[in-house]
């Protein structure tokens, strides 16, 4: 009488770490897809909230493998209730003591930010809105990145 054979005991080892890696790589674009859409959706939406003066009052540094990440932290007022939110700029210098003297010399800034009408703990920092509303917040985190090139920015 004749054994059968399970149809993976016919797969070599090698294929196995083959597949698992396929499927990482599968969910890592998967994940990073729905991050994108979700990020993309809150933005479009967002670009109809309300608009409202905010002042960068601190920072604090993340590492991001040998490079520091600077987390802006801001404060702004709905109906004379204070709210708070961060960002993280996407230009900005490599060099540890540069971001932390651009991190001090923001601190005091005005920049705009949106905020959900219905939920106004909830607001967004998009850098389009610097330009437009320039001459209301006086500050462009990007026009001060740009004014202030002693520092190296990332590619």
């Amino acid at each position: 009488m004749e054994q059968a054979i399970h149809p993976l005991a016919t797969v070599a080892a090698g294929s196995f770490v083959l597949i698992y890696a396929y499927f990482r790589i599968f969910l890592l674009a998967g994940s990073a897809t729905a991050g994108f859409l979700i990020w993309h959706v809150r933005k479009r939406r967002s670009s109809a909230w309300p608009m409202v003066n905010a002042t960068i009052e601190n920072f604090h540094l993340i590492q991001d493998g040998s490079s520091p990440v600077p987390v802006l932290h801001y404060s702004y007022s709905v109906q004379n209730e204070f709210y708070s939110g961060e960002l993280q700029p996407r230009d900005f210098p490599t060099d540890a003591d540069a971001v932390d003297r651009m991190c001090r010399s923001l601190q005091g800034q005005r920049i705009l930010v949106r905020y959900n009408p219905q939920r106004p703990d909830t607001s967004i920092y998009i850098n389009a809105d610097q330009a437009a509303g320039a001459p209301r917040s006086g500050f462009s985190l990007r026009g001060w990145l740009a004014e202030h090139a002693v520092f190296r920015l990332r590619d």
